[in-house]
């Protein structure tokens, strides 16, 4: 080996300041950085370079901390041909591919072992948490079907097959990191597919530890509200005593483990929803451009607030995939009941919103548990609701029972309970209480001061109750959560039902729409079971200023939630600010609904609606039943539209849709028709960018086309409007491009300087921003 002098003569001289900037320190970069990974401090090890028969070698020396003691050692690693990094395996006296050193040093086959043993038992108890019974039940599997969403609705659906994109997308010469989300509501069977993906790729690489395939590392949120995402892998990881959060980037960052994280909109509790990126940034910056991530969130709205996060964002080097988990179809979901022995007449008392909620994998096989336990007794006029929240009690009273194998509790008693549990981590804004919370809420559930006079033996048996304990966390403490989300879901419904009982408390309502975000169908299912009271919260909450995101978000599906109640007629007419998902609008004829500056998903208006201000209102989807029906739209903006349908037009261009509503006599003519084309032009790629800011611009450098389907907008203007476009952005300085090195056509990355969420608030502030939007 040479000397440290020539060693540190070499790293001056040759790697420069940046040694990312050449290629062989940037290959000294990526290997010093990895093996601090591995190392006990995670601190870049020293390194020496080879002379003579060494030449073009790097010794790297560091201290491998190992269950029997940390263990000293020298690693060479050079680059072989066509630039294929190499480690040389002192007992096979040979050189050998990189990825095998990193495979070496993880204890393969090992930590495959442990993964999958920890996988099977979290298999376990999610069948125990859904139907009472370790072992699968015998009905059939329908396997989840996920689509790729699209940028528009006139797109035909892409199927994922989510294991085939997750290996292709491990390739490290990739130059951005990927990212799939699964989204869907409760229930639909995400946790079953992520869990059931990583399982069957841990038992495979067990049995073949020389496999090139990668290990999916699945860590669960669980209801969890952990600090930040390496607690949560750290906590994951401790069954393998081999990896922790810095060592899993490293073989995430070279395709060699895929991370999964179930629930990543739990994760971080109801203040994920104002920070959606998260911890999930820090992620993003240490796989520099490589790696693949899947994760799962059930909200559309945290969705949307994440893509808003990303579009504040200047520097993050990532590509995303959003794929929808799709619902069973009636015939399906028949099938799969009938698989576990359901007679017909089980399934002769269901209405149409069971069927509806019977599409959901979770109900599906809570109601299918249920009629087998009773023989095929008809659910009569109960209701899949019902049904599902009495299974759970059924399950949870025989957690606790007497001297005498008697329930210390009731089932109403227990339904109380679980309502104050659900109640309490709504508005502590956790998914898990401690032990001395679980007390609490049983002195409050069942009006006693000492539970131990009133109920022996209950206080040392509450943490059997809610299905979860996820042992000592960061802090020491246990906690206990529900077993699912639908069950939280279920009994935070039944605890605001139960409060409005005895009448409204105004303090009460304010404080529970604006403490977390609540999931729509907690909202649904009050509004359902009781109506009048439900209109009488709107009554209070909606004079009153927004508060939060998460307070427009909650009160938004309140008011969304009794309008499809009352079928279509407004229960309120002033709704300013708020944030709606879908919202259709056919009675109120002759009234007018104030919407302003609020946000919806989609708008759906029929000719015998309500007049609607929307004046500074987002509409992703605007549908009407008829080109005459555009009239009842007041103070409506072209740009702030994304796509419109008419029984004759779809238009998802400013330009088309600014044409529409000028023709139906919605909107007047412009005088400068240059500078609105130039407007709209500018609104239309601005808000493509935002809405869709997870898809990376690459384009080829000679005309600046895109490849990728998920830039298809940037061709529906014509590629002259979109040229001019992105040369607008960079002659005033708001981006630049970054050449790609890559074999073919040369391509370039539109890096910007300035994030295009600033860019289309039009800060005038920011000379640049000022100069783009002017007339030109």
């Amino acid at each position: 080996m040479t000397t440290t002098e020539n060693t540190q003569a070499f790293r001056d001289g040759f790697l420069s300041k940046d040694p990312t900037a050449k290629h062989f320190g940037q290959f000294l970069y990526e290997i010093t950085r990895d093996i601090a990974g591995f190392c006990e401090d995670h601190s870049p090890p020293s390194y020496d370079f080879g002379e003579g028969q060494y030449a073009g070698v790097i010794f790297v020396t560091w201290t491998q901390p190992s269950s029997q003691g940390n263990v000293h050692r020298t690693d060479q690693f050079r680059r072989g041909q066509n630039n294929r990094y190499e480690w040389f395996d002192a007992g096979a006296g040979a050189w050998i591919g990189y990825l095998d050193f990193l495979r070496t040093m993880a204890n393969w086959g090992v930590l495959a072992r442990r993964v999958r043993i920890e996988l099977d038992e979290q298999e376990r108890r999610k069948q125990v948490a859904e139907t009472g019974r370790p072992q699968p039940a015998a009905g059939m599997k329908i396997p989840a079907v996920l689509v790729e969403e699209s940028d528009s609705r006139r797109s035909a659906p892409e199927r994922v097959d989510l294991k085939q994109r997750a290996d292709a997308a491990c390739e490290p010469s990739k130059s951005f990191t990927t990212v799939f989300f699964v989204v869907g509501d409760a229930g639909m069977g995400k946790t079953e597919l992520l869990l059931t993906l990583a399982r069957e790729r841990a038992r495979a690489v067990e049995i073949d530890p020389a496999s090139d395939a990668p290990l999916y590392l699945f860590v669960s949120s669980a209801g969890r509200a952990l600090s930040n995402l390496d607690d949560a892998i750290n906590t994951s990881l401790s069954i393998t005593r081999i990896l922790d959060s810095q060592s899993a980037k490293t073989l995430c960052r070279n395709g060699l483990l895929v991370l999964i994280v179930d629930g990543f909109d739990e994760l971080l509790g109801s203040s994920g929803y104002d920070n959606p990126l998260g911890s999930l940034e820090g992620w993003f910056r240490d796989l520099r451009g490589h790696g693949v991530m899947i994760a799962s969130a059930r909200s559309s709205y945290y969705m949307t607030r994440y893509r808003r996060a990303l579009s504040e964002t200047t520097d993050l080097n990532v590509e995303h995939t959003v794929a929808d988990i799709q619902p069973w179809s009636r015939s399906e979901t028949n099938a799969f009941i009938r698989s576990y022995g359901v007679r017909d007449d089980a399934l002769f008392d269901l209405s149409d919103r069971d069927w509806h909620l019977l599409t959901i994998p979770f109900f599906a096989k809570a109601y299918a548990t249920w009629c087998a336990s009773r023989s095929g007794l008809r659910a009569e006029s109960v209701g899949i609701f019902q049904v599902v929240v009495e299974q759970y009690l059924e399950r949870e009273s025989m957690k606790i029972l007497d001297q005498n194998n008697v329930p210390i509790l009731t089932a109403p008693e227990l339904q109380v309970l679980f309502g104050e549990f659900a109640e309490m981590m709504h508005l502590e804004g956790k998914r898990e209480l401690e032990q001395s919370y679980l007390e609490l809420c049983a002195g409050a559930a069942l009006g006693l001061n000492d539970i131990d006079k009133g109920r022996p033996g209950l206080r040392r048996r509450l943490t059997s109750l809610c299905g979860l304990s996820v042992g000592e966390l960061i802090a020491g403490d246990s906690k206990f959560g529900f077993s699912h989300e639908v069950i939280y879901d279920c009994f935070l419904s039944l605890a605001l039902q139960r409060r409005f009982e005895a009448g409204i408390d105004n303090a009460y309502v304010v404080n529970f729409f604006a403490r977390g975000a609540i999931h729509p169908a907690v909202i649904e299912w009050f509004v359902a079971a009781n109506p009048e009271a439900a209109r009488s919260a709107l009554n209070v909450l909606l004079p009153r200023e927004n508060i939060s995101l998460i307070w427009k978000k909650n009160v938004g599906s309140l008011w969304a939630a009794l309008l499809d109640h009352d079928a279509g007629m407004p229960p309120h007419l002033s709704v300013p600010g708020l944030v709606f998902q879908t919202v259709k609008l056919s009675k109120g004829h002759n009234s007018h609904l104030g919407m302003q500056d609020s946000s919806i998903d989609q708008l759906l208006v029929s000719k015998g609606a309500a007049t609607v201000d929307v004046k500074n209102t987002s509409i992703r989807y605007l549908e009407v039943d008829a080109i005459s029906t555009l009239k009842l739209l007041r103070n409506i903006a072209p740009e702030m539209i994304q796509e419109m349908q008419t029984p004759e037009i779809y238009c998802d261009t400013t330009p088309k849709i600014r044409s529409v509503l000028e023709n139906a006599g919605i909107i007047g003519r412009e005088a400068s028709a240059a500078t609105q084309e130039w407007l709209d032009t500018a609104n239309f790629f601005i808000e493509a960018l935002i809405s869709r800011p997870d898809a990376p611009i690459v384009v080829f450098s000679d005309d600046f086309e895109t490849e990728d389907k998920k830039l298809g907008w940037t061709r529906r203007l014509g590629s002259a409007q979109w040229t001019n476009f992105v040369n607008r952005l960079t002659q005033c300085h708001l981006a630049s491009w970054e050449p790609i090195v890559n074999k073919g056509r040369p391509k370039s990355r539109l890096v910007f300087h300035v994030p295009p969420a600033e860019i289309a608030r039009r800060n005038v502030g920011i000379a640049d921003v000022a100069d783009f939007w002017s007339a030109h």
